[in-house]
Parts: structure tokens; sequence; C-alpha cells
């Protein structure tokens, strides 16, 4: 995979671990007057939506207007961005079942060579939590999540995003009694060996993102978190892996860890071979660990704070822990 794949994939995992929130960003070059407009056209939109979807005697088979609209059936000067605020507005129970299918057809569809990429991955993005918690069709729905995450020619970006809405799969269309059931059993299993899978993967920054997932998982009793941390660690002094899923794995280590596990962040923290960025990280999920260890802060003086050919992130990172540890000790 190219390296600028790899390098996008650093500030999106960033942003994936402070927040983990679903990545909806928005256009911003929207005017006021252009605003005004595709408000107008949602409405009219969502006006014949209603009447064409929310009773019973709408055909099954049936693909209502706006959905058409949505998934590109039919053309329309909407952009990304618009019909993914189309796609918001929607209710799922108003769908028929022909919306959701067409739905969950599009999410096969692939980024265009136009760019807008980050839009058009958005509203793939929403589309799938939509269908999530649609619950119609679940078995499939996530028999498609499992091949999007193993195949190697979806895009990065997209992948994230699936190994991102698993833990959610799980919680709205796994519960106890369906994991009882055979095709339950079966598919919880193929989704978590799914991430198990991609979690060795050493480019790009699914491993990191499908380990983050795994945590959340051990933490409502679906995975063993004791094996979860062994993988997190591993990943985490891995140098063959790209330092984007390192990333996570650190941040992890961090919340979870123990104190062993803090000595060898520690020693990634001054690790020269390893990138400005995981030692950013490192720096503070070891701060985190250490629990103010003196020799640590000490060390972080000396290498970073008092040193003047120190990169000035690695200075700043070092800066918020010892902040931190005073704040802690009352001084």
């Amino acid at each position: 995979m190219k390296k600028s794949i790899i390098a996008g994939m650093t500030a999106l995992l960033l942003i994936f671990v402070a927040s983990r929130i679903s990545f909806t960003e928005r256009s911003e070059e929207q005017t006021t007057g252009h605003v005004e407009k595709v408000a107008s056209n949602q409405e009219d939109l969502i006006r014949e939506q209603s009447i064409e979807v929310k009773t019973e005697e709408n055909s099954s088979e049936g693909v209502s207007p706006v959905i058409k609209i949505i998934t590109g059936r039919e053309a329309s000067d909407l952009h990304w961005v618009e019909r993914n605020e189309l796609l918001l507005q929607l209710k799922s129970k108003h769908l028929s079942v022909g919306d959701i299918l067409a739905l969950r057809e599009f999410l096969d569809e692939q980024p265009g060579k136009e760019g807008g990429n980050l839009a058009f991955h958005s509203l793939k993005n929403d589309t799938l939590q939509l269908l999530i918690e649609d619950g119609r069709f679940s078995t499939e729905l996530g028999e498609k999540m499992i091949n999007y995450l193993l195949e190697d020619d979806e895009h990065q970006v997209w992948r994230e995003y699936v190994a991102q809405f698993i833990p959610q799969f799980f919680g709205k269309n796994l519960s106890v009694h369906q994991r009882l059931l055979p095709e339950g059993e079966k598919l919880s299993k193929d989704l978590l060996d799914s991430l198990w899978y991609v979690s060795d993967e050493t480019e790009g920054s699914v491993a990191g993102t499908s380990i983050l997932s795994l945590i959340d998982l051990s933490k409502k009793g679906y995975v063993e978190e004791d094996k979860v941390m062994q993988k997190a660690e591993s990943v985490a002094l891995n140098n063959s892996m790209t330092s984007s899923s390192r990333m996570g794995a650190v941040f992890i280590l961090g919340k979870y860890g123990n104190s062993h596990q803090a000595q060898n962040l520690i020693n990634l923290v001054f690790d020269n071979s390893s990138s400005i960025t995981l030692r950013m990280s490192a720096i503070q999920s070891a701060g985190k660990l250490s629990n103010g260890d003196e020799e640590f802060i000490q060390r972080l003086e000396e290498n970073f704070i008092n040193n003047e050919i120190a990169d000035k992130r690695l200075k700043s990172a070092s800066l918020a822990v010892i902040r931190e540890n005073q704040k802690k000790q009352g001084s």
C-alpha cells in the first residue's frame, strides 16, 4: 500500500483515538445561499419520502425517490455532503425493504477519481450506522462487514470505519439470545476472527483500529481482555508495524496496562528510531501508567525539556505529563 495512504491514516487514527466517534466530517465550502438551496431541496425530498414509504401499503420491494438520490441510482446535482444531510434526516422505521436493500447495496460502491473521497466515505459511514440500528437483514449485513474488512482492495478509510462499527453491531444485533442460535454464534465468531486477523496487518492503521474495537468488545464480555492486552503490547512494540497502528495499541496500554507494560512504553519514549508521533503517544501513555515515577520524570526533563535540540513536539508532550504529575502531587 502506498506511503501516502499510510501517512493519511496516521492523522485519521489520531482523531479516532481522541474522540471515538464516527467520522462524519462536513464540508466547509457551503455558502449561506447554497445551504438554503440545499435545505429547500431536502425538505421537498423528505416530504416526498414520507408520502412514499410511511404506510404499509407501499410496496416492500420499491425504492423511494429520496433513497435513489442518496445512493446515486437517480441522477442529481447534490454532492455527497448534501446527500449525507438527507440521509441523517431519515428514520429507518419509515424505510421499505427495498430502501434498506438499496442502502446496503450502496455500501459496495467505491470512491471515484474526481476527489471528495472523505465526504463519500462519510456517507457510507452514516449509511452503515443506519443499517446497523435498523436491524433488518442483520446477518447479511454482518457478513458484508466481514468481507469489507478482510478485502485488501477496499479503501483503507472504509475498512477503518467498518472495524470501528463492529462493537456497535454486536450491541445491536448479537444479543446473548441471538448468539446462542447457530447463525448468531457463527456470525459472532466470524466477526471477532476478522478483527483478530487484521490486527496483524503491518501496513495502514486498521490493525490499531481493530485492537481498539476488540478492547471495547472485551469490556462487554465478548472477548478476553487479557488476550487483547497481549496483542496491544505486541503491536505497540513491533517495529514492522506502522506508527499509526502502533499508536492505537499504545493508547490502549496507557488506559488499561500494568507496570510491566509501562516500562516497555518508557523504552519506546526514548527510542530515537521510532516516529515522533508514536513517541508522543508513548509519553502520554507511560505518564499515566508510571504514576509519577521520579526516574521517568527526570529522564523527560533531561532528554526533552532541558535539551535545546530536542523536538518541540516531544518537549510539549513531556511538559504536559510533568504538569499533570505536579497537579496530582499538589505542587
